[in-house]
C-alpha cells in the first residue's frame, strides 16, 4: 500500500513539473496598460520572452504600427508556478537592462484563456499571449 501511494504521489508531482519543462518562451502583445493610480491608457507593445536564452525583448509601436523603440534585456532570474483554483500561471522575471544597467522586476499572469497581464514599474499591461516560436540555429 505503502508503494502504491509514494507510486502515485511520483506520478502526480511529475505530471505537474512536466507542464513547464517544454516552455520555451512566451511572446506577449499589449493594447491597453492601467497606472497604479487605475488611469487606464492605450499602448502598441510587444514582450518576447524566451527562456532557453535567457532575453527579453520589449517593443514598442507607434499608433500607426511603426517603430518607436526596442530594448533588450538578460534575464536574470526566474520563477513559475500554476495557481490551479484560480486557472493562471504566474511567472515572476527579473531582467537586467542591456542599456541602462538597472534591474527590472516582471509578473506575468496567464489565464487559461490565453489573455492575461504583464506588471512592471507599477503599470500593468493587458493582452493576450501567444507561444514564442523558436527555431533551431
Amino acid at each position: 500500500m505503502k508503494s502504491l501511494l509514494t507510486l502515485i504521489i511520483v506520478l502526480f508531482c511529475n505530471t505537474a513539473f512536466s507542464q513547464f519543462t517544454n516552455i520555451k518562451g512566451i511572446a506577449f502583445y499589449s493594447n491597453k496598460f492601467e497606472t497604479e493610480t487605475g488611469k487606464e491608457s492605450t499602448c502598441n507593445e510587444y514582450y518576447s520572452f524566451s527562456f532557453t536564452d535567457k532575453i527579453l525583448s520589449h517593443l514598442v509601436l507607434t499608433e500607426k504600427s511603426e517603430y518607436s523603440d526596442n530594448q533588450f534585456y538578460k534575464i536574470v532570474k526566474f520563477d513559475v508556478k500554476y495557481i490551479e483554483e484560480s486557472e493562471k500561471t504566474v511567472f515572476t522575471i527579473d531582467a537586467l537592462s542591456g542599456v541602462s544597467g538597472s534591474t527590472y522586476n516582471y509578473v506575468i499572469t496567464i489565464y487559461n484563456s490565453g489573455k492575461g497581464n504583464v506588471k512592471r514599474n507599477g503599470s500593468i499591461f493587458l493582452g493576450n499571449f501567444y507561444n514564442l516560436k523558436t527555431y533551431v540555429q
